[in-house]
């Protein structure tokens, strides 16, 4: 048998560039593309129809089944599995690569596999990543992909590997907080496979169940039955007429896929259902606003799903992952073919009990050695065949009768395989708990956490703090996090008794970790936390012997592990094996390369994670001589060195004049004394200046960050210009100040991210806006926020022809989910409708509301398969009344009655699962369609229908007012 064969080679592909990245910093979660926390990355929101094509890096990984590619350059995607078997694609190799904007940033790629941390698509899914290769004694060959990310600084490691003579990728996650600090996550990985209307979607047989949600509006779900709903067999891609996200209610099975009954094969995926509780399937579906992003997204036009697998149940669902901890994931992906689909798989192989006829179809992903098959009825076994099955191929057992029975696979040993479940009718999960009444601030606060709102957990935790320890902590803990010291150390004092999660913070504030921390190392939960903050205490005093006794005490990490061989160092002693231990824990930890001296590339912010980590220890000089490694030119790598240099006694170099620095951002709270100290030896220097306020905003520290910009806005710095109009808009509430800021910033050669924010701000002039969108259109072609808001602003100057004609007359690429450019399309027709009813020329009205009904592809949104124009087609009635069209005004009016071909689902609110959600995921146009189809209803003679749609607005509506949240626009 021979090894799997590893390759570093490239791949020219079909590559369509994203435009320029914006200038403006991503300050505030609201205005990123999916309300995603994304600060110090840039947004990437401006998308370009040329193609050219690029040479991207490949790591191939093949055996005698199976040829893998893997691209470090986007994301560390898995690009290609090629099943050399079959002679098929197990995932959707997109022959282009042609992002459209669907990533937390804005430009996303639809292709292979990617793997989705903290949040998706993540920041990184167009960025290099780190990758490693790795040849093992069995034969086996793996890449390793990942890195750290930026936000919350943590990092990611994904293994793929092949076996020989295995026909399966194996893929091992490692996502770590290396950390102090808890931070917001969860993790999918998202399988891309293509789609043909047969396709069916498999679940195994004990899921029942499925829970739904509509696309982008977290507070709802609803459950549908599986694999037939409501008589629609929801299992198959040709009877799905909308877009279409489902999870898994409950797993108690370890597989799910799909198959491709026109092509007979498919993809199985197989992990511990315990551990990887989370099984979903997306895709657009087959109506015309779902292939509208097909459209964008690819040149051949040919449909896609996605098969996501995590360890949550749920996407609206995120935990915080705990300081020094490393979840680790398992999952396996197959080929299976010639089966005609399957309803058994286990970690090796895949098969399909045909009870109609009588039959058994096997196939193995390896050599398994002799098998036997049984057939249970009522647990007893009623007959049985040994057989033997090679990787890749087919074996077919008939039976004399199969009626009520499952099968079981065994192996020469008598070890179980797999057993089928198609009757086994598990119980119903448990209804999720009503959270008790008290400690409701807590809770809240880490929720608000959870989904990346600290600011408000901050306020949260405030408010308990005066009668809840852990409130109290939670607050200092946040404050510590933005470099609040003092203040975090105020709060603690709040906190009566203090619980040992204080105890360990406070020792931290006081850099005094020997006293206060010894007491903890009895309490299991926070011992290695303990001992890694002694360990540090250790080496700041340079006591490294005491480190090397104090590290060694903990369970391994990377971090633990790395410090442990910074101190062996220090002491002479060779340190090679704990730095490999190290490296097993965790691949990417920026200490282990640093010290091992690998010679692998790294990008800059990798490495001054690890020149942070030799700051945090006070080892400066293995700090400053790190900078000399440094691979590219970061603008913000000169003012770590000069403050190292002053630390150190040496001459202090400060950057001389540059140009703007706006495009990578200080994030780290270690960059506010390196900041300060550069303002304090050169008060004019505004790059260093401009930083320090984006950083303070990025900590929620707008308080400080204003000052900085104010002086730099008498200097024409347009990016501060827009900042403080943030700053006064969403922050003070100071409207008048924040017009003013964004009119100067858009005088002053702004971004389009300026533009679109200041078409925004209410109460914003038209006439002042115009002549700004209007030049800011032909600077910025292709942005097509720009367009949305030059066409905003010309309905609210009571322009809507011409809005309409900006919309009829561009090509619009939306982000996932939005809706802007389409309702501005039904409003500019509705205004036009409006205005030909007051002058009674009634026919005009009608073709202006019915062409409200209409779906023009060029704005970014296809005609969908249910109803959503109800409010276009009432319109329409009442005006083909009024012209005396009694007939047509009837077809109109059954339209706007009607459902449409899709599933209407009955969603209910998210609390009924998870106990809380944003009114930011509310789909307000939804609740106003339905209300407007009750309408139709009254007027066109059907209570029924009516009633029934106002109680589920009424349900919805006692919902918004049990949770104390606007439901006017509901009741209006």
């Amino acid at each position: 048998m021979n090894p799997v064969a590893i390759e570093h080679t490239t791949l020219a592909l079909p590559w369509y560039a994203p435009g320029d990245d914006d200038v403006e910093p991503a300050l505030l979660a609201e205005f990123t593309p999916r309300r995603a926390p994304v600060y110090p990355y840039t947004l990437s929101e401006v998308i370009q129809f040329g193609k050219e094509e690029r040479i991207f890096e490949a790591l191939t990984l093949e055996n005698e089944f199976l040829k893998l590619t893997i691209l470090p350059e986007l994301g560390g995607r898995l690009y290609s599995a090629f099943d050399k078997l079959h002679r098929q694609e197990m995932f959707y190799r997109n022959p282009v690569i042609r992002p459209g904007l669907f990533a937390v940033r804005g430009a996303w790629p639809a292709v292979g596999v990617e793997f989705n941390f903290p949040n998706s698509h993540n920041a990184q899914t167009l960025e290099k990543v780190q990758c490693r290769t790795a040849i093992h004694p069995d034969g086996s060959a793996s890449v390793t992909v990942g890195d750290f990310e930026l936000v919350s600084r943590m990092a990611w490691a994904v293994t793929i590997t092949l076996h020989p003579g295995v026909a399966a990728i194996d893929i091992e996650t490692k996502l770590c907080n290396p950390t102090s600090d808890p931070h917001r996550f969860y993790y999918w990985m998202n399988a891309a496979c293509p789609v043909w209307e047969e396709s069916e979607f498999i679940f195994p047989p004990t899921t029942r169940r499925l829970l739904t949600h509509p696309p982008m509006d977290a507070s709802r779900l609803d459950r549908l039955d599986y694999p037939i709903h409501r008589g629609v067999g929801v299992s198959r891609f040709g009877n799905i007429r909308q877009h279409f996200p489902v999870f898994a209610e409950s797993m108690h099975e370890d597989f799910f896929g799909i198959y491709h009954h026109s092509r007979n094969f498919g993809v199985v995926h197989h992990a511990d259902h315990r551990l990887v509780r989370g099984r979903k399937i997306w895709t657009f579906g087959c109506a015309r606003d779902g292939r509208v992003f097909i459209d964008q997204l690819s040149d051949d036009h040919l449909d896609y799903c996605e098969l996501q697998t995590g360890p949550f149940s749920l996407q609206s669902d995120y935990r915080l992952l705990e300081p020094g901890r490393t979840l680790i994931q398992r999952d396996r992906w197959f080929p299976v073919a010639e089966t005609g689909g399957f309803n058994l798989a286990g970690r090796d192989f895949a098969a399909r009990l045909d009870r109609a006829g009588k039959s058994l179809r096997f196939q193995p992903v390896r050599e398994l050695g002799p098998l036997t098959a049984r057939l249970l009825r009522n647990g007893t076994v009623v007959a049985e065949q040994e057989f033997r099955s090679a990787p890749g191929g087919v074996t077919e057992l008939k039976f004399a009768d199969t009626a009520a029975c499952e099968v079981e696979i065994r192996d020469a040993a008598g070890g179980l395989l797999g057993r089928s479940e198609l009757d086994t009718i598990f119980p119903e999960p448990d209804a999720p708990a009503a959270p008790p009444v008290s400690g409701r601030e807590y809770r809240l606060g880490v929720h608000a956490e959870e989904q990346g709102r600290n600011g408000e957990a901050e306020q949260y935790y405030l408010a308990g703090a005066s009668h809840d320890p852990e409130c109290a902590v939670a607050a200092a803990r946040l404050a510590a996090m933005s470099g609040r010291s003092d203040e975090a150390a105020n709060r603690l004092e709040l906190a009566r008794p203090l619980p040992p999660e204080g105890k360990l913070l406070r020792a931290r504030l006081e850099h005094s970790p020997d006293s206060r921390l010894a007491p903890l190392l009895d309490t299991e939960a926070l011992r290695d936390r303990a001992l890694l903050e002694i360990g540090i205490g250790c080496l700041r005093e340079r006591r490294f012997e005491s480190a090397v006794e104090i590290l060694s005490a903990m369970h391994p990490t990377g971090r633990g592990l790395a410090l442990l061989a910074v101190a062996e160092r220090h002491l002479g002693r060779d340190n090679t094996a704990t730095l490999e231990q190290a490296d097993a824990s965790f691949p990417f930890t920026p200490v282990v390369w640093a010290e091992s001296g690998s010679r692998r590339a790294v990008n800059g912010e990798f490495l001054l994670e690890a020149v942070c980590e030799y700051l945090n220890c006070r080892l400066y000089e293995e700090a400053y001589r790190l900078l000399d490694r440094m691979p590219e030119a970061l603008p913000i790598a000169p003012y770590y060195r000069a403050w190292l240099a002053d630390k150190l006694g040496l001459p202090v170099e400060l950057p001389g004049p540059q140009e703007p620095w706006e495009k990578q951002f200080a994030f780290r709270v270690e960059e506010i004394a390196i900041l300060r100290f550069a303002l304090e030896r050169n008060p004019q220097d505004e790059n260093a200046a401009y930083q320090l306020g984006c950083l303070y905003a990025g900590l929620n520290r707008w308080s400080e960050a204003v000052p900085l910009w104010e002086a730099l806005r008498k200097r024409h710095r347009a990016a501060a210009r827009r900042n403080l109009a943030l700053y006064f808009w969403k922050i003070a509430g100071d409207i008048t100040a924040a017009e003013r800021c964004y009119r100067e910033a858009a005088a002053a050669a702004p971004g389009g991210r300026t533009l679109s924010e200041f078409s925004q701000l209410p109460g914003a002039a038209p006439e002042t806006l115009l002549p700004l969108l209007e030049a800011g259109v032909k600077h910025f072609p292709r942005d097509c926020r720009v367009k949305l808001a030059l066409a905003r602003t010309l309905l609210a100057a009571k322009r809507p022809a011409e809005a309409l004609a900006v919309m009829e007359n561009n090509r619009f690429v939306l982000c996932e989910g939005k809706v802007a450019a389409r309702g501005i399309f039904e409003t500019a027709c509705f205004a036009l409708g409006d205005d030909a009813m007051k002058r009674r020329a009634f026919d005009e009205a009608v073709r202006w509301y019915l062409k409200a009904t209409e779906f023009p592809e060029n704005i970014g949104i296809g005609r969908p398969s249910g109803n959503k124009s109800a409010k276009a087609y009432r319109l329409a009635a009442e005006a083909l009344e009024a012209a005396g069209k009694p007939a047509e005004a009837r077809r109109a009016l059954d339209a706007a009655m009607a459902e449409g071909e899709w599933i209407d689902f009955e969603f209910f609110p998210l609390r009924n699962v998870v106990w809380e959600s944003p009114e930011a995921g509310i789909d307000f146009d939804y609740w106003i369609n339905l209300a407007n189809r009750a309408l139709a209803a009254e007027r066109g003679g059907n209570p029924a229908l009516a009633e029934t749609l106002r109680r589920r607005i009424r349900t919805f509506r006692q919902h918004l007012e049990a949770e104390g949240r606007e439901s006017s626009w509901l009741r209006a």
